[in-house]
């Protein structure tokens, strides 16, 4: 026979003790597991909603920004119409007012200037004399 160094009770006591150490450390690995994995979930769908959001965001002040270059445009185009009109007007050799006709055979409106408000033989149109 051997010589026992533990007595068998306090084996069997050790034996379990350690393996319900095992198990509780199983159990908390396994939930920090659980907790970090859920943490990084919700983490990632936050931030793809951030994202989303933020190119909502983007989309919208963007949509603005070129509408209002658009409108920006569109006045200077309307400025630079204005300014020529002024300019052709300003040309004329008498500041006749005139109005606008529509033309017999284009069926377009023309500036028609009288050359002479008691002659009624002169007609101006664009520049061009008719009589």
């Amino acid at each position: 026979m051997s010589a026992k160094l533990v007595e068998p009770g306090m084996k069997y006591f050790t034996t379990e003790l350690l393996n319900k150490c095992n198990e509780k450390k199983l159990y908390f690995m396994n939930v920090s597991y659980n907790i970090g994995i859920t943490i990084l979930f919700f983490g990632f769908i936050i931030i793809l909603v951030c994202i989303s959001y933020q190119d909502k965001v983007y989309r919208e002040t963007n949509n603005e920004y070129i509408q209002l270059e658009k409108e920006k445009s569109t006045i200077e185009t309307l400025k630079k119409i204005r300014e020529l009109e002024k300019k052709y007007h300003s040309e004329l050799i008498s500041n006749i007012p005139y109005h606008e006709v529509t033309t017999p055979y284009t069926g377009h409106h023309a500036h028609v200037h009288t050359t002479n408000a008691h002659n009624t033989n002169g007609l101006e149109i664009y520049g061009k004399q008719f009589k």
